[in-house]
């Protein structure tokens, strides 16, 4: 009777992968994948260790081969170190990632994530097989569907990401989440494949959802009619990589073949029907949820959740660059003298496109005069605008446009001459305070900025009382560091 209850089991899986809401998948790269992945995986896959950076290094391949973009500023792989939330020594970790941008620029402000941590401690058993159902079968549904969903040319951008560190306390997809250049509005859904390759004891794929509305249920329940696959609107368990999404307000959905997280059935092998099944269903799941254009971010009940108001940042900045001055009337114009400094920063981000970015800074500038060189240091406050791009290639260009005031407190140069031949020292008759305009450009890629920026002084800055006196200019080439 059992026997005849994994045939039916089988047929049931292998009527439903072949149905509207399936796409395309390759068995035998599933079989190839997991092989590859889950050799020699007695001795586990934890972070550090040779079998760990193996996996990473064959998943970058892969998603290089499937046609994926670079997530990480041109590289697939991002390494990080954090403390354990277990006993462990502080760590290196690699997140692997890649993207698949959309084909609908109305859509371009969405993404979707699909993830499945890829490391393992060790089985107590020391069996291959455990590893390969915790979690190899899960990454290899993630690679699978990095082929199909890029095939599918789909509307919503689509990142695909096996995190490290799930062992350690989630660590891999608190990273992606709490250091990505993304803001958690910008993630329309986290997909979270774990133990995927089980044989349903029940005969059901169950995949919990949390935050999602019925609309994007719909896409996932397309199974022409069959129960096969099933949405429960409620959490698995309290340990899964879907946590740290769920916590940022981001609606989330956890994939998986063993329907009791408290007795997780370990197979002697991976159930290849249902791996191949549960790949196509969410293949096409994903492919037409990503191109449904009438579901809006605005519409999600998430909304409802997610903390309305700004966004703070904060960091720090290097200038480099050349000052000079310049009559106000004439065309005498001093010589440029080298000019630097450094400051720190805030940034309030007012959704995607807008900020407002306050700074102090020290600021050593000059100019070569007929008379000698003249310099100064100065505190300067500027405040700007910045106008950005949404993160593409993990990068985001900024316009910064505002105005800036300075206060000079300390001076160097020729000392001033009265028509009485009375020396007065330059620092007396200069204004210590001063405004002026700035512009400027800058492109980040993930914590580090480099830049070029343009100061235009519009006050005096010697009281001669005169029609033709100076004021400063500065250009700056910027590095900046954000927290």
């Amino acid at each position: 009777m059992r026997f005849i209850g994994y045939v039916l089991t089988t047929l049931l899986i292998f009527g439903t992968s072949g149905g509207a809401g399936a796409q395309a998948v390759s068995r035998q790269r599933l079989e190839y994948n997991i092989a590859a992945l889950g050799a020699g995986g007695e001795s586990g896959r934890k972070a550090g260790s040779p079998e760990g950076e193996a996996a990473a290094d064959y998943i970058a391949g892969v998603f290089e081969d499937a046609g994926l973009f670079p997530y990480y500023a041109g590289q697939y792989i991002d390494e990080f170190t954090a403390e354990p939330l277990i006993s462990e020594a502080r760590k290196t970790y690699r997140n692997i990632a890649g993207i698949v941008y959309g084909s609908n620029y109305e859509l371009d402000g969405d993404y979707i994530v699909i993830g499945a941590h890829y490391d393992y401690g060790g089985p107590a058993t020391g069996s291959a097989n455990t590893v390969i159902e915790d979690n190899v079968t899960g990454v290899a549904a993630l690679l699978e569907l990095a082929y199909a969903v890029k095939e599918c040319t789909p509307g919503r951008n689509v990142i695909f990401v096996a995190f490290d560190g799930y062992e350690a306390g989630l660590l891999g997809s608190r990273r992606f989440v709490e250091e990505s250049t993304l803001l958690p509005e910008d993630i329309f859904m986290m997909v979270d494949l774990a133990r995927v390759g089980t044989r349903p004891a029940d005969g059901r794929v169950h995949i919990f959802a949390e935050d999602l509305t019925g609309k994007e249920s719909a896409h996932f329940n397309k199974n022409d009619g069959t129960p096969l696959f099933t949405v429960k609107e409620e959490r698995y368990g309290n340990r899964s990589d879907t946590e740290p999404f769920t916590h940022a307000g981001i609606p989330t959905i956890y994939v998986t073949t063993v329907p009791d997280p408290a007795n997780p059935a370990v197979e002697e092998e991976p159930d290849y029907a249902t791996l191949e099944a549960v790949s196509g269903h969410l293949a096409g799941s994903v492919c037409s949820l990503a191109g449904d254009p009438a579901i809006k971010r605005d519409s999600q009940a998430v909304k409802r959740k997610r903390k309305r108001g700004p966004r703070f940042e904060a960091g720090l900045s290097v200038l480099a660059g050349s000052s000079f001055f310049r009559e106000t009337d004439g065309d005498t114009r001093g010589k440029t003298l080298f000019s630097g400094g450094a400051g720190v920063y805030g940034q309030v981000n007012f959704g995607r496109y807008f900020a407002l970015r306050p700074e102090v800074q020290y600021i050593h500038s000059g100019s070569r005069l007929s008379t000698g060189r003249t310099r100064m240091n100065s505190a300067v406050v500027p405040l700007s605008l910045v106008v950005q791009t949404p993160p593409y290639l993990a990068g985001s260009l900024q316009l910064l446009v505002g105005g800036y005031y300075r206060r000079s407190f300390g001076f160097s140069g020729p000392d001033w001459y009265t028509g009485g031949d009375e020396i007065i020292p330059a620092s007396s008759v200069m204004y210590r305070n001063g405004a002026g305009v700035h512009w400027g450009l800058n492109l980040r890629l993930k914590k580090f900025g480099i830049g070029v920026t343009t100061r235009y002084g519009l006050t005096d800055l010697y009281r001669t009382g005169s029609s033709d006196n100076l004021r400063e200019r500065a250009t700056y080439g910027t590095i900046s560091y954000n927290f």
